[in-house]
């Protein structure tokens, strides 16, 4: 039988707890995200955004995570973007992330602000 020395106890004590999310990744479910508004039995490629843990796609832009910031109850996340319908590279741009639970986001960009929740594992 292995004893430790009594030492080390409070050493092990303090251990710190593992996040249940990569860092960089938001805490949120993987998966199709549909807006709020139209609700998942209406979801359609205009009102969806996928997330992936480093990838946050829409309708028209393929969004690799490159950085994400806390900010409060915000995340500032940083996307090297391509236009998808244009085959050409967008380059950087930010989005301010709420993340009220696993399930629900808002997004802040440049075009509005939009609440989504998370209907599916892959698109139907």
């Amino acid at each position: 039988m292995t004893h430790f020395p009594m030492r080390l106890v409070p050493v092990m004590a303090l251990a710190i707890p593992v996040p249940v999310f990569a860092a960089g990744e938001l805490p949120l479910k993987h998966g199709i995200f549909v807006e709020t508004a139209a609700g998942c039995s209406r979801a359609a490629h205009a009102n969806v955004v996928s997330y992936w843990g480093t990838r946050l796609n829409t309708q028209r832009v393929e969004g690799r995570i490159v950085g994400v910031t806390r900010q409060g109850r915000a995340y500032e996340v940083r996307i090297m973007g391509r236009d998808i319908a244009e085959d050409r590279a967008i380059g950087r741009f930010a989005w301010s992330i709420t993340v009220p639970s696993r399930t629900a986001m808002t997004i802040a960009s440049p075009e509005g602000t939009r609440a989504y929740r998370w209907c599916f594992a892959r698109m139907p």
